[in-house]
C-alpha cells in the first residue's frame, strides 16, 4: 500500500511539473502575459491550448515536459500580438503533432453534442494552406451556420471573424486519434453571434451520417434502468419519441405528492413555453408523465399518461408544472 501511494504521489508531481498553466490575468506581470490579457482572442487561444495540453497529459505515461518548456520560451520571445498568435498555432503543431499529413476532406460529426444538439462539419478543397469549412450546429430550436475559408497554420485550421463578426474566431485541431477538435472563441462578439450558447465546439468524427446512437430516455439519463424505460415505452407508444425529442434540457423538481418519486422536467431550448414535459416515477414502478406541444391549429395541448388505475387523478407535482403554461383558446 505504501508503495502504491509513493507511485501515485510521484505521478502527481510529474504531472504537475509538466502541466500547462493558463495565463492568470489577475497576476499578469511579464510583457508577454500582459499582451495576452489585453487581447480577447489571445486569452481564448491561451486557455484552449492549456485545456488541450492538460487533457493530453492525463493519457501520457511520460509527459514531455521538455517540449512544453521549449514552447514557453518561444512564446516568451514574442514582442507583438501577431507573434503571439502564431506562437499559439505553433504550440498546437509541436505539442499535439498537428502539423502532419491529414486527410481533412469529407463530413465530420460532433459526437460531444448532447440530446437535442448536433454539429455537422463539411471540409472541402483542403490544401497545405487553406480549406473551405461548412459547419451547421443545432441546439434545440436554435441553429447556426458557418461558411468560411480557413487558413492553415502549423497544421491547425483557423477562421477569423466568423460570418463577419469581429473578434469571433474558430480553430480546428487534428487529434492523435484521427478525429478533429473544434473550438470557438468564448469571448468577444461570438457571444452575440451564437444564440443562447449554440456552439459547434466538440470532438468531430468522420462519417457519412451522425454516428451517435439513437437517443432514449435511458441513455439520456432520464430513466434509471432498462426495465423502467421499457415500461415507459410500452405505456407511451408513439409518444415515446416525443418525450425523447423534448429532452433537450433537464431539471429535477420537487415531489409535491410525497410518493417517493423522482420528478424531472424536460424542455426544448428556445421553445420551453411550447414544447416541454415532466416525468415522475418511484421505486415501485409507478409512472406519471405529461407533455405539452402545439397542435395543428398552433394551440397548446397537454397529453397525460400514467400506469395507475385512476387515469384522471393527476399528481400535484404535475398540476403545478402545468400551471406555468398559458393555454390560448
Amino acid at each position: 500500500m505504501k508503495t502504491f501511494f509513493i507511485f501515485l504521489l510521484t505521478g502527481l508531481v510529474l504531472l504537475l511539473s509538466t502541466a500547462a498553466q493558463a495565463v492568470d490575468c489577475q497576476r499578469a506581470s511579464s510583457p508577454t502575459e500582459q499582451m495576452v490579457c489585453r487581447d480577447p482572442e489571445l486569452r481564448w487561444l491561451d486557455h484552449t491550448l492549456d485545456a488541450r495540453w492538460l487533457e493530453q497529459l492525463v493519457g501520457q505515461a511520460q509527459p514531455n515536459g521538455k517540449l512544453y518548456t521549449e514552447w514557453l520560451q518561444q512564446r516568451k520571445a514574442c514582442s507583438s500580438p501577431f507573434c503571439l498568435k502564431r506562437a499559439y498555432f505553433q504550440g498546437y503543431g509541436q505539442l499535439f503533432n498537428a502539423n502532419r499529413h491529414i486527410d481533412w476532406s469529407g463530413e465530420w460529426w460532433n459526437v460531444s453534442a448532447t440530446n437535442g444538439e448536433s454539429g455537422r462539419l463539411v471540409i472541402k478543397n483542403a490544401s497545405d494552406f487553406s480549406a473551405e469549412l461548412d459547419l451547421h450546429a443545432v441546439r434545440g430550436a436554435y441553429k447556426i451556420d458557418i461558411d468560411s475559408e480557413a487558413r492553415r497554420y502549423y497544421g491547425v485550421l483557423y477562421v477569423n471573424n466568423i460570418n463577419g463578426a469581429e473578434n469571433c474566431a474558430m480553430i480546428v485541431v487534428p487529434r492523435q486519434d484521427g478525429n478533429l477538435e473544434v473550438s470557438t472563441q468564448s469571448n468577444g462578439s461570438c457571444a452575440l453571434l451564437f444564440p443562447t450558447d449554440v456552439r459547434p465546439d466538440g470532438v468531430y468524427v468522420r462519417g457519412d451520417h451522425d454516428p451517435r446512437p439513437a437517443a432514449t430516455l435511458l441513455n439520456t439519463g432520464i430513466l434509471p434502468d432498462e426495465k423502467l424505460d421499457s415500461a415507459f415505452r410500452q405505456l407511451a407508444g408513439d409518444e415515446y419519441e416525443q418525450y425523447v425529442a423534448t429532452a433537450n434540457a433537464l431539471h429535477y423538481t420537487q415531489d409535491l405528492d410525497n410518493v417517493s418519486a423522482k420528478a424531472m422536467t424536460l424542455r426544448v431550448i428556445g421553445e420551453a413555453n411550447r414544447r416541454a414535459a415532466i416525468i415522475m416515477y418511484n421505486p415501485s414502478g409507478s409512472i406519471w408523465a405529461m407533455r405539452v406541444a402545439p397542435n395543428a391549429q398552433n394551440k397548446l395541448e397537454f397529453h397525460y399518461l400514467t400506469n395507475q388505475e385512476d387515469k384522471s387523478a393527476i399528481p400535484k407535482t404535475i398540476q403545478g408544472w402545468r400551471s406555468h403554461f398559458i393555454v390560448t383558446q
